[in-house]
């Protein structure tokens, strides 16, 4: 009771078997269609089979320490407002990853804010996605195995201005971000008939 910060009986959460982390709290009794319903967003959400790293930053690890495909993906999580030092305007962000390396990051501008219409290729080349919104709602689209990753960022960027939100997101298929995979295509990033959830950028 005192690890977890159990404030009272019953106690409801769900704890990651491998790091006893505690990823989800219920702060009163739910009712069992809120728990469901919560349920099915938490596995929409999280995977013990693919599972993004724990933010070495956070951990108390220097960047200095992560490999320079970690150092990557932590400059570009930054440069979409996760928190990175900048020196530059925020168009052309220069965040710094240690004493010696700078990396810039301007990827978000060079992802477009136009759509076309839905594939109609032949269902052998096509790979049919679920988004789950910001909002809860939900958008099922089809697309070319043979798109980029890239493709999947404006088709949401095009959703979201039509909502009236214009920050930037990033796509989690699980726990794995696609950010750093913007020229893989569906195939190759491994996302096909996948549900991706969008996730605003603090």
């Amino acid at each position: 009771m005192n690890f977890y910060k159990v404030e009272g009986l019953p106690y409801f959460a769900i704890i990651d078997p491998r790091t006893g982390e505690s990823m989800k709290v219920w702060r009163h009794t739910p009712k069992q269609e809120e728990l469901l319903s919560d349920f099915a967003t938490f596995l929409d959400t999280y995977s013990l089979d693919n599972f993004r790293a724990v933010n070495k930053r956070k951990a108390g690890i220097s960047v200095g320490e992560l490999t320079e495909e970690e150092q990557l993906n932590l400059a570009i999580a930054a440069s979409l407002g996760g928190g990175g030092e900048s020196s530059t305007s925020p168009s052309d962000k220069v965040i710094q990853v240690d004493d010696e390396e700078k990396i810039i990051v301007d990827e978000w501008q060079k992802i477009p804010n136009t759509i076309g219409p839905e594939t109609t290729a032949p269902a052998g080349q096509v790979t049919r996605l679920q988004f789950k919104l910001p909002d809860g709602s939900r958008i099922v689209h089809k697309f070319l195995k043979s798109d980029t990753v890239r493709h999947l960022f404006s088709f949401i960027k095009v959703k979201l201005a039509e909502k009236n939100v214009v920050d930037k997101f990033e796509l989690l298929n699980f726990r794995d971000a696609l950010f750093p995979k913007l020229d893989e295509t569906l195939e190759e990033a491994k996302v096909l008939n996948s549900s991706l959830i969008v996730e605003l950028n603090e």
